[in-house]
């Protein structure tokens, strides 16, 4: 099933990008 594979794929890059965006407002407060 490629297509899980591709949207798990997709979910860690969200993830991480949610996971910078969280750490830079930390850091802006």
């Amino acid at each position: 099933m490629p297509g899980v594979l591709i949207v798990e794929a997709l979910a860690q890059v969200f993830g991480v990008i949610i996971l910078d965006r969280s750490s830079l407002a930390i850091s802006f407060v």
